[in-house]
């Protein structure tokens, strides 16, 4: 896969990161939407960072556990973010927990 396939994910993570940065204030926004778009940012992102160090990311896959192993098999690291990424928004939803939105948007 070219590098400029690696531009794509990424402007189409930026964006919905925008999303989320409009959303984080919204409490009526249902907590697996918040989820649902923060794991697509995670997984556009990781499939980018296969991209950049020349291997081609898994067809049809989402599981980021899968991605990011792949990605430490070809030489690439986690950004430091990342970390935050098994953490889940606060809320009142089943899936609720501590987060830290700020490791995620980057304020």
């Amino acid at each position: 896969m070219e590098t400029g396939s690696a531009k794509v994910f990424l402007d189409k993570a930026f964006e919905e990161l925008q999303l989320l940065d409009v959303l984080l204030g919204q409490e009526q926004v249902a907590d697996w939407i918040f989820g649902f778009h923060a794991q697509q940012i995670a997984e556009r992102s990781l499939k980018a960072a296969l991209i950049l160090t020349g291997r081609d990311p898994p067809e049809k896959t989402h599981d980021l556990r899968r991605l990011s192993h792949e990605l430490a098999a070809s030489g690439g690291e986690l950004p430091a973010w990342a970390s935050g990424l098994e953490r889940r928004r606060t809320g009142s939803g089943p899936n609720s927990g501590p987060c830290r939105p700020d490791l995620l948007l980057g304020s």
